[in-house]
């Protein structure tokens, strides 16, 4: 079979592959190495066939291995996987052992003659064009670029993936997972993030109080996660934390360093506050207000509550 083969350990992720693996054409064949999605549902998107194996360790040799055997068995000539810490490892294993090149984290994507096209960013601010070819092109792909295929009635096959596995490398003793908070700041519409700009944590109710006037989930920068912990490690949104692309993102106090810029820049309109004329965050926004957020901030919720209350 000769087509294009997607592949990702996070179901939703899988899901949205399939509308750039639909647009390149061929049959799509997709992976799902540790058995976690709906194979009915990705049939039903779009895939011609699903391959999946239940019970794999999240390992990226047993991972790399599976990806090996679903090339055997799918033929593909490209092959797209989700750009998680697993996918990735798994994906340079791979191309090491097969001598393949690939693109990382491609966003446009391209079928030519001799294989595949994509534009990446690079540092944050610059595009690069790359093109791999040969047997098989392979590129990862971030999550939330793509929508998933809406679901139809299609017809597909499902095929239990048993190959012989090596064992996994890594032997956990113990584990004892950090605090998570509730709120998926990758999923959400609209972001209000506050940075540096905030005086301490026991101001954070400013910041919420305009979220919640907007029905948002709350951000923050890499100062106040990671460096000082007023928010949790799971809201920050950067290079080191998560990549959004909501359809309105609100930096509150957030100078736009290159860090904080490459998580956020995908989204659709950029409303920035900031007392310094001369913020970088200013050449990534839509609109921006230089002023305090102690000001701005309550006035803004304020005149978006009124307009609610009017409608």
């Amino acid at each position: 079979m000769t087509g294009i083969l997607v592949a990702s350990e996070q179901p939703a992720l899988l899901a949205e592959l399939l509308t750039p693996a639909l647009a390149l054409g061929g049959p799509v064949v997709a992976l799902d190495p540790l058995g976690r999605a709906d194979a009915d549902d990705l049939v039903a998107r779009g895939a011609d066939r699903v391959l999946r194996r239940h019970g794999t360790p999240p390992d990226a040799e047993v991972v790399a291995a599976l990806l090996d055997a679903a090339i055997d068995a799918a033929e593909p000539e490209l092959l797209l996987v989700g750009s998680t810490v697993l996918g990735a490892e798994a994906v340079a294993r791979l191309c090491q052992r097969r001598g393949l090149p690939f693109v990382n984290e491609a966003e446009e994507l391209v079928r030519t003659a001799d294989g595949l096209r994509a534009h990446r960013r690079c540092m944050g601010r610059f595009v690069a064009t790359e093109e791999v070819g040969g047997s098989l092109a392979v590129a990862t792909v971030r999550a939330r670029l793509f929508t998933p295929p809406d679901r139809g009635l299609r017809s597909g096959e499902v095929t239990e993936l048993d190959p012989p596995l090596p064992a996994p490398r890594v032997r956990i003793l113990g584990s004892q997972p950090r605090p998570r908070c509730d709120e998926a700041v990758e999923e959400a519409d609209r972001v209000v993030s506050v940075g540096r700009g905030l005086r301490g944590p026991e101001d954070l109710p400013i910041v919420r109080g305009l979220a919640g006037s907007l029905d948002a989930a709350v951000g923050g920068s890499r100062p106040v996660t990671e460096h000082l912990g007023w928010l949790p490690l799971d809201l920050k949104v950067g290079l080191s934390g998560k990549t959004i692309a909501p359809e309105l993102y609100v930096a509150c106090g957030i100078s736009g360093q290159i860090e904080h810029i490459v998580g956020m820049r995908d989204s659709r309109v950029v409303v920035a506050i900031n007392s310094d004329p001369a913020a970088p965050i200013f050449e990534e926004a839509d609109f921006y207000v230089v002023g305090d957020l102690y000001e701005v901030v309550p006035a803004l919720q304020r005149a978006i509550e009124e307009v609610r209350a009017a409608r």
